[in-house]
């Protein structure tokens, strides 16, 4: 993984900055329903016999305040240059 991969993994693995992440970017009113001050970080390495370990991107359990749990995958991809091949991704 590269580094600038480790640096955004150890950033939005903090509870807090996923909950502003959250709030900022998704305005949907379903994220009030979202008990964000509980939400918990799954585990996202992985290592099979054999193969060389491995490690997801970040996935978190968030609690509703009106039922069951949600998970969320957080997939952000950041580029250390421009790639204009990226949409094909």
């Amino acid at each position: 993984m590269a580094d600038h991969d480790g640096l955004y993994h150890q950033l939005y693995s903090h509870p807090r900055m996923m909950a502003d992440l959250i709030r900022q970017f998704v305005n949907e009113p379903w994220v009030a329903d979202l008990d964000l001050d509980h939400m918990e970080a799954i585990k996202s390495k992985f290592h099979v016999p054999g193969l060389p370990k491995r490690e997801s991107d970040i996935i978190w359990r968030i609690p509703l305040r009106s039922g069951p749990d949600v998970y969320l995958l957080v997939l952000l991809e950041f580029q250390s240059e421009p790639d204009r091949w990226m949409v094909l991704r």
